[in-house]
Parts: structure tokens; sequence; C-alpha cells
């Protein structure tokens, strides 16, 4: 989402922040934070509050349905941020829900999760080594492995040497690794790459597409072609029997780029000490995922019992094996 559509999204929780008469400070932390999930700049930040102070400004449904129902989602959150739901707040809310047809079932649904989400945010830390959001009672991150607990103590029995070690790469050279992994379980001869983004970044720069999956691939049997489209995520490992493999913003993201190219996408994830090389791989349907965290029972339909063997697109029922 960019441009107009992006300000009036900014727009409206802005004026939600705004219904009973002023805009406190956890209501700015709100806005803050969901801009930074968006990818929205300060200066589309402020474009949205001069919008909002002309006066005769409406709040306003943009974007795709799912988009809406995003905007529905963080006007809630914004709401409920200063932990007082006010009655201008829920008329404006309960308004624009019945604008873009969302039922008082998911209304529901979104005010639990809203309240869930809240809570998470309160218990975050961010990780030193990489700027990913991670609980705090968590010992190491899961996106790149970096410790966030000091270590006071180095045991002088531990029998691991340097060659055990994960060399001392960046999460996205890690990343790298792994998509190169992935990439090579691809059939050559029924596969085609025609987008790889992962080898796209510099000193930390990357190209907006790199927000997208990962990979693109068109399979070809006979006559027959059908275009999908992969993400690649690599843990280190697993906290509490279970993993974070992406942010929420980071799903909306990859839904919309599906929901927008009429592309099936399927989420790759290892899991293990080595990226070009991990213990565990499961195939995932983005379809099947709505949350950021996934237990191991969750997973465990989707393991690949031999993950030497190449991938391979089942046609008839669009799925990647």
């Amino acid at each position: 989402m960019k441009g107009a559509s992006l300000i009036s999204y900014l727009a409206n929780l802005i004026m939600i922040a705004s219904a009973d008469g002023v805009i406190d400070n956890k209501e700015e932390i709100a806005i803050d934070r969901i801009c930074n999930e968006i990818s929205a700049k300060r200066t589309d930040a402020e474009k949205a509050r001069k919008v909002t102070k002309k006066g005769d400004y409406q709040v306003t449904p943009v974007g795709r349905y799912s988009e809406r129902i995003r905007n529905l989602e963080d006007m809630i959150f914004v709401a409920l941020s200063d932990n007082d739901l006010s009655d201008p707040e829920k008329s404006l809310i309960l308004s624009f829900a019945k604008v873009i047809g969302a039922k008082q079932e998911q209304i529901n649904t979104i005010l639990s999760e809203s309240i869930t989400r809240f809570r998470t945010y309160e218990s975050t830390i961010i990780c030193p080594g990489c700027g990913y959001e991670i609980p705090s009672d968590w010992k190491f991150c899961a996106e790149c492995g970096t410790s966030v607990q000091a270590t006071t103590e180095v045991s002088s029995t531990s029998s691991t040497s340097n060659e055990d070690e994960i060399p001392d790469d960046s999460p996205e050279e890690k990343g790298l690794r792994f998509e190169k992994y992935i990439l090579h379980k691809f059939n050559l001869n029924f596969c085609k790459v025609k987008e790889w983004r992962g080898d796209k970044f510099t000193d930390g720069i990357y190209a907006e597409s790199t927000k997208y999956p990962d990979i693109e691939i068109e399979f070809s049997l006979k006559d027959t072609k059908k275009l999908f489209a992969v993400e690649c995520k690599w843990r280190k490992g697993y906290f509490q029997d279970r993993i974070k493999w992406a942010r929420k913003e980071q799903i909306f993201i990859y839904k919309c780029y599906s929901e927008e190219n009429n592309i099936p996408v399927f989420v790759v994830i290892g899991v293990g000490r080595y990226p070009d090389n991990p213990e565990d791989v499961f195939v995932i349907p983005l379809d099947d995922l709505t949350e950021p965290f996934l237990t191991l029972d969750f997973l465990a339909k989707y393991r690949r019992l031999d993950k030497n063997k190449c991938f391979f697109f089942d046609l008839e029922k669009s799925v990647l094996r």
C-alpha cells in the first residue's frame, strides 16, 4: 500500500486515537509501531495528521478487503492502547466495520486478538543482533540465533569445537544459505526459477520487492505450466516447543502478494544448526498460516520425511511436496 491509500490508512488510525478529544502517549506509540509494521515513513504519518486536521476528514475504507480488515484491526489496537475503549472510539469503529462488511463475530475476534497483541508487545524485547522483536523471556533470537541474555559464565567442560559452530554470518547471509539449499531441491527438468529475491541485498540495503516471497518458480509438465512462490525461513532451533516464523505484518504482506498475483505461496521452514543442512524441513501452504508462532504439534503434519528428496509440485491439487 502506498500513496493516498497509505495516507488514508494512517489517517483512520489518527481519527480513532483523537476520537475522545486527545491523543495520549500510548496511542502515539501504538501508531508509531503500526507505521513501522507497514513500512510507512515518518513523512507519511505527518501527511496523515495534516489530512485529519482539515476538519472534514471522515474515516475512509481503502484498499482490498484484506487491507480494510487489517486497518480495522489496527484501529481497534490503537483504541485499546490507552486501556480505555471510549464511546466515540467505539462508534467510529462500528461504523467503519459496517461499511467494510465486517460481521460482529469478526469484530469480537479482532477485539480479543488486539488485547493479546497489546499484551504481547508489552512483554517483548528487541534483539541486539538483528532488531527482531521477541518475547522478553527468550534466551536467544529465533531470527538470527543471537544470545539476548548476558552470559556470565562459560563452561570449561564444553566439548563443542569451533568446527561445530555456525560461521558468524549475518542473519541475511544465513537466510541466503538456506535459500540456496532449498533451490537445489528443485528438479530443473520441471522447474524454472523466474525470480529469486534472496540475493538482492547489500550492506543491509534491500529492494522493495524483497518484502515478497523469496522465490518464484514456474513448474512445467507436458503442456501445462503453473507459477508458485516459496518463502524460505531458517531457524536455529525450537524454544519451548515452538518457533516464530514471521511477524504479523510479514504474513499480511505475503497474503496480499498471493491475492494480487493469484499464485499459491508455500513457506518452507528449516530448523537446525546449519542453514545449508537443517535437521528438520517443513513445507506449509501460506493459506494454512495465520499466526507468527508455530508449535511442534502444528508443524508435525508438514514435515518432510525425506528432506533430501527433490520437491515436486502437484498440479492437480496445487500443492508443493
